[in-house]
């Protein structure tokens, strides 16, 4: 849901917007990155024992990413060759800047939210490695040590910057695996005291200056938005049934969801332009609608997709028999 909202378009005048974006920002990928890394640390340790076993491991991580990468670029190209005709895209829609998403996808590329398929593809190749390295050390060190390896200067092609970046959140989930996940008693309480560091960390990310400090303080930042969004979502299980659907649902889709959310969002913002002159009625309904269809387009098509394809490419979709 934060990334449907983060990803709104025509939303860049309205101050308020570029706010509430900044700080979803600051936690969303991490969180991706944490919760990846936390189901790799509870179910796949045991499948990396051997040389066999870890090919093994990487022949099913590209069976699982690759197509899913291509397929949705070429969709996506296709759709937005088309659109990019009517009205002007953020991103344009050229040869080179297709052949780009496969060597450098988040500068060149034309659908830049697809790096996070690409990067946590190769995370999935590289941390493996790393930790059979750094197995001298206790996962705690470890994790130091990938903070420091997040601060190495790294090139944009290939995404390897982001690959660097992400290794801590990744490593976290794991560290996450080992303490337990925590079960307030009080989770109204842990949300806020959580929110309120948040906002105190983002408001010393944007006071300090020395570069080693800003990026610890970023890496707390994160973690405390990744708290309060854990206690969130606890909470909302607790006091809504209502939410506690919703949410169960949107997590089943959430794969294609971060696939596909433009599709909706994007169209609807575009219409929605349209029809709305004013931009004092426009902003809240296009907030409202656009998140609305860049959640419900994703499921409807995967549904559909489902429901007429052989199940035996269903992984085309990232959907689990």
């Amino acid at each position: 849901m934060l990334v449907v909202f983060g990803h709104l378009p025509m939303l860049a005048n309205l101050g308020i917007y570029n706010l509430l974006r900044g700080n979803i920002y600051a936690f969303h990928m991490p969180l991706f990155f944490v919760i990846s890394g936390f189901l790799y640390a509870k179910y796949s340790k045991d499948k990396l024992v051997s040389k066999d076993a870890f090919m093994h491991f990487v022949r099913k991580k590209a069976n699982r990413f690759l197509p899913v990468y291509v397929f949705t670029a070429c969709l996506l190209f296709i759709i937005k060759f088309f659109i990019g005709k009517a009205v002007a895209l953020k991103n344009p829609v050229t040869i080179n800047s297709f052949l780009m998403m496969f060597i450098n996808p988040m500068d060149k590329g034309f659908v830049v939210h697809l790096w996070f398929i690409y990067a946590l593809f190769l995370v999935f190749l590289v941390y493996p490695v790393l930790e059979k390295v750094l197995g001298f050390c206790n996962i705690y060190v470890r994790g130091i040590i990938y903070f420091l390896i997040s601060l190495i200067p790294m090139t944009h092609l290939f995404c390897l910057n982001l690959v660097v970046h992400y290794l801590v959140y990744f490593h976290l989930g794991g560290i996450i695996v080992r303490l337990g996940l925590i079960k307030p008693k009080h989770s109204i309480f842990c949300l806020s005291v959580s929110l309120a560091l948040f906002m105190i960390m983002g408001y010393a990310c944007n006071t300090v200056t020395v570069e080693f400090v800003k990026s610890f303080v970023s890496l707390m930042m994160a973690c405390l938005g990744i708290f309060f969004s854990y206690f969130l979502t606890i909470t909302c299980f607790e006091k809504s049934k209502v939410l506690a659907v919703l949410l169960s649902t949107l997590g089943v889709y959430s794969f294609q969801i971060y696939l596909f959310h433009t599709l909706g969002s994007e169209i609807m913002a575009l219409i929605l332009r349209r029809i709305i002159v004013s931009n004092i009625i426009f902003y809240p309904v296009n907030i409202i609608v656009s998140t609305a269809f860049g959640l419900l387009i994703p499921i409807i098509l995967t549904k559909t997709y489902v429901q007429f394809m052989p199940s035996k490419t269903h992984c085309l979709v990232g959907v689990k028999n």
